[in-house]
């Protein structure tokens, strides 16, 4: 694990948990169920395995990942998202949706794997469908919700996260009746 935050505030912990780079990458890839080591590395173009087993070492000691033996003919040791792990889709749902608005479609030059695609495709209808309350309290649907620099919302204690404080139990429930389905 890298450097740490030493912040006392949840989206900090977060990041200090699933924050390094290729971290949430593995995770994507585990979300589609469990995984060799190899077809891991085949999934994560780039990746050296040397940062391939610090990212699944840290995984593991964060609770988020787990490997196992499958029983025989296989005997292959696989690695999968524990239900701590698991938790994290409703997030990687949230992260594709918004990484999708300025994401544009693929040029000729750009690395595709169909893989990349079914995770954020699976994650993307439930939450088009789902609506959240604006930071005036009208219910929007959360494609239409786009922040705005002139935007205003109360902010109190931690000012990287605070931003959510009056909405983070309604959505965590309207994402756990998503992530589910």
């Amino acid at each position: 694990m890298g450097k740490r935050y030493e912040q006392y505030c949840p989206v900090a912990h977060a990041l200090d948990v699933v924050g390094d780079r290729w971290a949430l990458l593995v995770v994507r890839e585990l979300t589609q169920g469990p995984k060799r080591y190899t077809d891991l590395a085949d999934g994560l173009p780039g990746i050296g395995t040397n940062i391939l087993a610090a990212r699944l070492r840290d995984l593991e000691a964060a609770g988020i990942v787990m490997k196992r033996t499958l029983p025989p003919p296989a005997a292959s040791r696989v690695y999968e998202l524990t239900d701590y792990g698991l938790e994290l889709k409703p997030v990687m749902r949230e992260l594709a949706l918004w990484g999708a608005r300025s994401l544009g479609p693929p040029t000729a030059e750009d690395e595709l794997f169909p893989g990349w695609l079914v995770c954020p495709i699976d994650m993307i209808p439930a939450s088009a469908t789902r609506s959240r309350r604006s930071p005036t309290g009208s219910r929007t649907p959360a494609r239409s919700t786009i922040p705005t620099s002139s935007s205003k919302v109360a902010r109190r204690g931690c000012t990287t996260c605070s931003s959510t404080v009056g909405s983070t139990a309604s959505r965590s429930r309207a994402t756990a009746r998503c992530s589910s389905s």
